[in-house]
């Protein structure tokens, strides 16, 4: 197949992380992959190089102009099926297919959209109609979007990320004392750093467990020139309120890193404290890398965690909830970490393995080629029980507002 995959950008995000992983993986097994993208970050650019893979700069700012320019670059390619992750280039791909075209078109919905009302979600999920499959990584996130958009059950379809067990291993957890915990992801509201803060605070304030140490990776606060960037706001934020808490010597915040990999493997273990995911990458490779989870108990993490086994589910976003899992993780021995670690690798190998990743992708995209509906299944085929919780969650809470 010729597969052009579109998305805004390479920058350091898990989408990008996964488009270009998938790529790799759809080229190694004899594809034509090329890669097209419309912002000049380069991340994941030398990843394209290494393996061979195109990669496009269509950096055109103005949006109709941006429209314009993609359509005529997808037929100018003229691929057998243009895949497309994130929003906006979904989008693009969607328009690009009209009026009529020869080529198949995947799109994705990679991040449940909790705080979106239903009327300004309608104009992207109708504009799904043109797509011939739409592929979510969550279970949380595709029945969201089948209750949202009922038409589209026959072409969404729930697949899992990836992560590369061979570069993500296992290691010992660090012996010393400290309890090390590393977090990535963005400087976002979604991901609730402040009460993550406010909660290692309380933590420290009870003198159970003194010896704590957060590192997060956030985006990228400053730009070549050392000026802050778009992600400033929530980062001053956070930084002051580090320091409103006296938290200095307890909390570094760092900027991304090529080698998350020793990040992972320097931890004891990882907490991703979000309001609201898709699937995140971190927890994945965090798990690959044989590492305790602190997650939240929402959308699909508890098909990743299971309480006390690999780690422990939050039962909520407030700071106490956050504070009383650090203190279950910290009362742990060294054995016991060890042994959750152990089965944090074992449900990666399991769960996020390249072999029904890629499977999956190569059976949507070849039927989106054929111009066919996309096989029934999903990967993994469970619901689990936090996206159910959180999907009554967001229904009670409109019930609550209508009735205000």
């Amino acid at each position: 197949m010729r597969i052009l995959c579109l998305i805004d950008n390479l920058a350091s995000g898990g989408a990008q992380r996964q488009l270009v992983t998938l790529a790799r993986l759809l080229s190694q097994g004899g594809d034509e992959v090329a890669v097209a993208t419309y912002y000049p970050h380069e991340f994941f650019r030398k990843e394209l190089e290494a393996n061979g893979i195109p990669h496009h700069l269509l950096h055109v700012p103005n949006k109709v102009m941006r429209i314009a320019a993609f359509w005529r670059f997808v037929r100018k390619q003229n691929p057998d099926v243009v895949l497309a992750f994130l929003p906006t280039p979904s989008i693009l791909a969607e328009l690009a297919a009209l009026p009529v075209r020869r080529f198949g078109v995947v799109v994705s919905e990679r991040n449940a959209p909790v705080n979106v009302s239903a009327a300004k979600q309608l104009p992207r999920l109708l504009l799904h109609a043109v797509a011939d499959a739409v592929v979510s990584n969550s279970h949380t996130n595709r029945l969201m979007v089948e209750q949202a958009a009922p038409w589209l059950k026959g072409k969404i379809r729930t697949v899992y990320n990836t992560v590369d067990l061979t570069h993500f291993r296992p290691t010992r957890l660090p012996s010393e004392h400290t309890l090390r915990l590393v977090g990535v992801g963005r400087f976002a509201p979604q991901k609730n750093i402040p009460a993550l803060l406010v909660g290692l605070s309380e933590v420290l304030r009870r003198g159970r467990h003194t010896n704590l140490h957060l590192d997060w990776y956030g985006d990228s606060f400053k730009d070549k020139e050392g000026c802050l960037t778009s992600a400033s706001g929530e980062y001053a934020k956070v930084a002051g309120l580090i320091e409103e808490l006296n938290l200095s010597e307890h909390v570094a915040l760092h900027e991304p890193v090529e080698d998350i990999r020793s990040v992972y493997q320097g931890a004891s273990a990882l907490i991703l404290p979000s309001i609201f995911e898709g699937l995140p990458n971190v927890v994945c490779e965090a798990m690959a890398c044989g590492r305790p989870i602190l997650a939240t108990d929402t959308c699909d993490h508890s098909n990743l965690v299971t309480h006390g086994e690999n780690g422990f589910l939050i039962p909520g976003f407030e700071p106490e909830a956050i504070a009383s899992s650090i203190e279950k993780l910290g009362a742990c021995s060294s054995t016991e970490r060890q042994r959750m670690g152990e089965e944090s690798r074992r449900r990666a190998e399991a769960l996020f393995s390249a072999g029904p990743f890629l499977k999956r992708y190569r059976e949507i995209l070849e039927s989106s080629a054929n111009r066919t509906a996309p096989q029934p299944g999903h990967w993994p085929e469970e619901v689990p029980q936090s996206a159910l919780n959180m999907l009554g969650r967001i229904q009670r809470a409109k019930t609550v507002t209508r009735t205000q």
